[in-house]
């Protein structure tokens, strides 16, 4: 069974950390609703000004985007968001 998008290992994450990576925001944007691009660009940002300040801050930054990008492409989906599930979850 493939990941889910609500799995750390799913589609969602995949794409968030691929932005990451590259610093191309545009790389996520795809999983979210239109209306929920702005949100997600401002999430962006803010976990890059985040990810300056440390190691552990990174590590909290990462995840909080992560959540974001999940929490927006369920809410567009019409779905609950549960919180982020482990990677090989079987949800």
């Amino acid at each position: 069974m493939p990941p889910h998008c609500n799995t750390m290992d799913g589609p969602v994450v995949k794409a968030a950390k691929m932005a990451l990576e590259t610093g191309n925001v545009n790389l996520i944007l795809p999983w979210v609703p239109k209306k929920a691009e702005m949100e997600l660009k401002k999430a962006f940002e803010k976990m890059l000004r985040a990810r300056k300040l440390g190691k552990e801050a990174a590590e909290v930054a990462d995840y909080w985007f992560f959540e974001t990008a999940v929490r927006l492409h369920r809410e567009g989906e019409g779905a609950p968001h549960t919180g982020l599930k482990l990677a090989n979850s079987k949800i």
